[in-house]
């Protein structure tokens, strides 16, 4: 089989993703599966009698089209000879999670995260879970010359099968070293957890598969909806930073006089909270409240945000006496700097956080615990624990459909030139009263931009001034 068959647009900056089948297919699944061993090894199909046998995990979501791409991607992975590590259905934590805990020379999981049901795609990491990109493997890919996947598959072919989901709900828990069900504060005192009540949405995704049981464990009431993994996504998008998909989860809220809501994304390595009035909360809002908590027991942790965040982030961090770190947006950027840096913790606006204890990865459920943990041991509303954080007025992420990119950095470049410029990811320009960040799509013809002002007044005016240029920059 010729790489040439392949559609190589959909080998990107985080993983393989695109529409099936007409972008990919059993085909693609296949071929990933069989030079994914090789690519780890970096050797190509000549040297395949040659090596050693990498054990490989593999897991996939709920999508009507996974199963079989999941059989193909296993399909290629035997043909190359490697031995398979089969977890099925997980959230993408918890693959990065068997992926340590198994000791496996890499992981391969079917999910194409949040979108559509028509979209899949493969997430793939090394050794420790550390990510691999689409692109990473394309470069490796276009090196190669055919492979016969047609030939016999290897005599010592093995697969083994197992469910990890007890240990890794007991993995969390440990982790988060989370207050036990009998009623032991979150310090180890002896004053009874506050009973708190928890309305959660997982979508339809993937974070269902654990919600339930993880949450049976602690002081808490709650009640779940669209809980059963289907990502046809029957009843919303499973994307919570899309607050118009949050409007289920705000009834519900309402309806259990809920002390707080959580939102859960498609393959589960993001959450929104809510507030009991069922507003949704900042993620670097939040981010700032587990810096804080994080940084009153230990000093000089340093903590990464992602250029959008508000300035409260930085400022309550080296007021704390920690060391702030900004970086540019994409799990893969947070997950390099945590493990080059020994960054404690992390997060992004997009309601990733990534934690130096959950092998320098983001986990939806680990940050979900910490925020509890917060809650019940403080005895405080999300709403009182947060509002130190709203010292500033921020737009939130708005996009504007642009055709040149590129033409129209420059230009905003240029009209701005008075301002602070800092080109980490796109540019952001300060001033004494605002900023702003404006910063391409990687994958559609976006500007996402982000402001933040030190009035609603400033804010607003300068949220239209932009508004205005952007739509005229042809």
């Amino acid at each position: 089989m010729s790489i040439n068959i392949i559609n190589k647009n959909i080998f990107r900056a985080y993983d393989i993703r695109g529409i099936y089948p007409k972008e990919i297919d059993e085909k693609t699944a296949e071929l990933a599966g069989f030079y994914y061993p090789l690519f780890l090894l970096g050797n190509g199909v000549s040297k395949l009698k040659k090596r050693r046998r990498l054990t490989i995990f593999i897991s996939r979501d709920a999508r009507p089209s996974s199963p079989k791409l999941f059989a193909a991607l296993k399909k290629g992975l035997l043909k190359s000879g490697a031995k398979i590590i089969d977890g099925g259905m997980t959230t993408t934590p918890m693959h990065y999670f068997c992926v340590n805990k198994t000791k496996a020379d890499g992981g391969l999981m079917i999910t194409a995260s949040h979108q559509p049901a028509k979209y899949n795609g493969i997430k793939m990491t090394r050794r420790k879970a550390i990510p691999v990109s689409g692109e990473e493997l394309l470069e490796f890919l276009e090196k190669q010359k055919t492979a016969n996947l047609d030939a016999p598959r290897p005599s010592e072919e093995k697969i083994v099968k197992k469910d990890f989901q007890k240990e890794y709900g007991e993995f969390l828990l440990g982790a988060a070293k989370f207050p036990s069900a009998r009623g032991e504060s979150a310090s180890g005192g002896k004053k009874p957890a506050k009973k708190l009540k928890i309305a959660a949405d997982t979508g339809n995704g993937m974070a269902g598969l654990i919600l339930r049981d993880l949450l049976k464990k602690l002081p808490v009431k709650f009640s779940i909806l669209f809980e059963k993994p289907d990502c046809s996504f029957p009843n919303h998008e499973a994307n919570p930073i899309k607050y118009e998909t949050l409007a289920a989860l705000k009834k519900e809220i309402k309806k259990q006089k809920a002390d707080l809501g959580m939102a859960f994304d498609g393959d589960g390595d993001r959450v929104i909270f809510l507030n009991s009035k069922g507003e949704p909360i900042r993620p670097d809002l939040t981010l700032g409240l587990l810096a804080s908590e994080y940084l009153k027991k230990r000093k000089g942790l340093k903590i990464v945000y992602d250029v959008r965040a508000s300035k409260i982030v930085p400022e309550t961090i080296k007021k704390l006496g920690g060391v702030p770190l900004k970086c540019r947006v994409g799990h893969k950027f947070f997950k390099n700097l945590l493990r080059e840096q020994g960054v404690f913790f992390g997060g992004e606006l997009s309601g990733h956080y990534y934690f130096k204890k959950f092998f320098n990865a983001d986990s939806a459920l680990f940050a979900s615990l910490e925020i509890l943990k917060i809650i019940i041991s403080k005895n405080k509303s999300l709403e009182e624990l947060i509002s130190p954080f709203q010292k500033y007025f921020h737009s939130g992420e708005l996009n504007f459909k642009i055709a040149d990119k590129e033409k129209t950095m420059k230009e905003i470049k240029k009209r701005f030139k008075s301002g602070k410029l800092k080109e980490t990811d796109g540019l952001t320009i300060e001033f004494p009263d605002w900023w702003f960040n404006l910063r391409p799509s990687a994958n559609e013809p976006l500007l996402r931009l982000n402001i933040e002002a030190r009035t609603r007044k400033i804010l607003n005016s300068k949220t239209k001034l932009l508004a205005e240029i952007l739509k005229k920059i042809k």
